[in-house]
């Protein structure tokens, strides 16, 4: 009986021993890799050596992320802006006043506004955390940190293990970090215990989706319609990323007339050219922008943003002439050369001389190509064009300027709506008709 009860004791004991065993073997008894999957972080393929660097917090204090080897360390890129990255504040409050923290450092690194305005966001949105500026984003193009919040992990040794990319609960990776902090960490048997999945390979070099803007390349007057086309482009295939329409930012002066999207993709990378028609109501020096972009990758499905912060544009007054003065003189002229070709046809249709006619309408040529002149040296190119008309009626010779009346026409409604003014050497064609013709009158009448 007692032999029995023994060997019972003895089997119990070497099966209790075995699943210590295979316990401390399994992938699942708490190792990192396997701890971050369980709670929706994916991991790289191998660690990846982190960048060292140091910034200031919103007090001046310098933190370099070597001060933490160690502990674990979450890196988070944000900005003011960004409201995927508001989303994120409560659940790291919550993991900072948690247990977790004793094992773990959170460093919120911002990449916009001043120290005075970010300290009041901080006591706005009571963030708890630790808080540094990179004043000039040369830490965030580092971390290639242009779409943002981006949340680095970094363990003890000082290497990146996980990435996630967007909007994340960190409060529920309580347990985890809790559970990392009191657990010995080797980075030498990440290889062996686990090997990384498909999905839990990610690309650190990874180019997410960039804004460019090209503004008009032509000046624009008060009242211009214009054309801003906003570029996003992005590396691998165009149905890696959902994007919403960029938010462009306009000032009072400016007014969006509407959006039009063109997509198109060479080589590994995709484009999509957002063309958005404005009017500039007022002049002066304006803002377009900033323009934000926000977006989820098919895969990781968390919100990201990234923002362009604009470019200037110099709208330009709309004046007809340099000088007051001149304007009027010009437009007087224009309308008395009109009664002058008015009062011409009522003689046609009297009985005068031939010869009293013709000196007539010589001298109303003349006068007609004065102000065409006058109008062209000041840049009034619709005044021009009038001119030119009245100069076809009063020859009555429709190709007299090597375009015909309905043409010169047409130069004139395009130059008045479209802000169109013919190109400058047309203009100068028909001056030199013009003044062909009149020198063919002189010659004849020397004659």
């Amino acid at each position: 009986m007692r032999y029995a009860f023994g060997m019972g004791i003895t089997v119990l004991l070497h099966v209790y021993l075995y699943t210590l065993n295979l316990y401390a073997q399994s992938p699942s008894a708490g190792h990192p890799l396997q701890l971050f999957n369980q709670f929706g972080i994916r991991t790289l393929a191998s660690p990846a050596p982190v960048s060292e660097f140091t910034l200031p917090d919103l007090n001046g204090k310098a933190h370099s992320l070597k001060d933490y080897r160690g502990q674990w360390v979450l890196l988070n890129f944000w900005a003011t802006w960004c409201g995927a990255c508001a989303s994120q504040i409560d659940g790291l409050r919550a993991l900072e006043n948690s247990s977790a923290s004793k094992g773990l450092k959170i460093l919120a690194v911002a990449v916009d506004g001043t120290p005075d305005a970010l300290r009041k966001y901080q006591q706005r949105k009571k963030m708890n955390f630790t808080i540094l500026h990179d004043k000039i984003g040369t830490i965030a193009a580092t971390y290639k940190a242009n779409s943002i919040p981006l949340n680095y992990i970094i363990d003890p040794q000082g290497q990146i293990v996980a990435l996630v990319r967007g909007a994340f609960d960190w409060q529920k990776t309580i347990p985890l970090f809790t559970q990392l902090a009191a657990t010995p960490y080797d980075p030498q048997s990440l290889p062996t215990h686990i090997s990384p999945t498909k999905d839990q390979n990610i690309d650190l070099d990874l180019e997410p989706p960039g804004l460019e803007l090209q503004g008009p390349e032509v000046p624009i007057k008060a009242g211009d319609s214009f054309e801003l086309k906003i570029l996003v482009t992005w590396s691998g295939q165009l149905r890696d990323y959902i994007l919403d329409p960029p938010k462009l930012s306009l000032p009072s002066e400016l007014e969006n007339m509407g959006m039009q999207a063109l997509a198109s993709g060479q080589q590994g990378r995709q484009a999509l050219t957002y063309k958005v028609t404005l009017k500039a109501n007022k002049s002066g020096q304006v803002l377009l922008g900033p323009v934000d972009l926000h977006y989820r990758p098919r895969i990781e499905q968390n919100p990201l943003s990234t923002r362009h912060q604009g470019i200037s544009l110099n709208v330009q007054p709309r004046t007809h002439m340099g000088n007051t003065t001149q304007y009027v003189l010009l437009i007087v002229g224009a309308l008395l050369a009109f009664g002058m070709v008015v009062m011409i046809r009522r003689r046609k249709k009297c009985t005068r001389s031939q010869s009293d006619s013709k000196h007539s309408d010589d001298h109303l040529l003349e006068q007609l190509c004065e102000n065409a002149q006058r109008a062209k040296m000041n840049a009034d190119a619709a005044l021009f064009l009038e001119t030119c008309i009245l100069f076809i009626d009063a020859s009555d010779k429709p190709e007299i300027l090597g375009h015909n009346k309905l043409e010169i026409q047409h130069f004139l409604e395009k130059t008045r709506f479209a802000n169109q003014s013919p190109n400058p050497e047309v203009l100068a064609s028909i001056e030199r008709h013009m003044l062909r013709h009149l020198k063919q009158i002189a010659v004849k009448s020397n004659d």
